[in-house]
């Protein structure tokens, strides 16, 4: 019985390993050209490898410890919260950002990821939901599994009009659209039946800043 134990403790491992290698870690948002296997907005995973060679970067900011990482030359390994780099040089800083859009980017990198955005339950009267994300800046760059195009309702006040955010790409920068939201505002961000309440930090930054304290995995 003990050696079925073990060998039973020993194959549930195995079978951990490649949904570890394969959690969503951080979000590219940029890198050199001819850097294989990478584009800008991509998700990496922990496990993953990639090869910049001399006189490329690539930057990273990981969703679950809000850290950047400007990485200069060499082979880089993901992890879950930073990389390890052989062979090049690493700057890094701290964002602001909310470790739940982990959790979401996790699920749009997935076959299930439509079904993490959930249907918007019946409105309760005299009440507000709670945000399912924080961000940092006024101008949110959302990141859709489709493109299609995205309504912004203002949720805790009223007399602001919505706004209709077309999509013809499956990332669109509400900086580069000229959309800025309010400090502190609490928004519903909907495409179809899929929403999703948003928060804007009340010390968010007027200006863009870094991809990864502002993404909105849609």
């Amino acid at each position: 019985m003990k050696k079925i134990a073990v060998m039973t403790m020993a194959l549930a491992g195995f079978a951990a390993a490649p949904a570890m290698a394969q959690q969503t870690a951080a979000l590219v948002e940029d890198v050199s050209a001819g850097v294989a296997g990478v584009e800008a907005l991509d998700y990496v995973s922990a496990g993953q490898t990639i090869t910049l060679g001399a006189g490329r970067t690539l930057v990273l900011s990981y969703l679950g410890s809000c850290r950047r990482e400007t990485i200069k030359g060499g082979t880089v390994v993901v992890g879950p919260t930073q990389s390890t780099v052989t062979d090049g040089q690493v700057e890094t800083q701290t964002m602001k950002c909310d470790r739940a859009a982990l959790r979401l980017a996790s699920a749009q990198a997935s076959q299930s990821g439509a079904a993490a955005i959930r249907v918007a339950p019946p409105a309760i009267p005299g009440m507000l939901p709670r945000p399912e994300i924080t961000v940092h800046s006024v101008s949110p760059v959302i990141r859709m599994k489709e493109p299609a195009a995205v309504q912004i309702v203002r949720m805790d006040r009223d007399g602001q009009a919505p706004v209709s955010v077309p999509a013809s790409a499956r990332v669109v920068d509400l900086a580069k659209a000229g959309v800025k939201l309010d400090k502190g505002g609490l928004y519903r961000f909907s495409q179809g039946e899929r929403t999703l309440v948003v928060k804007i930090d009340d010390t968010a930054r007027a200006d863009a800043g870094p991809l990864g304290d502002r993404i909105i995995p849609f």
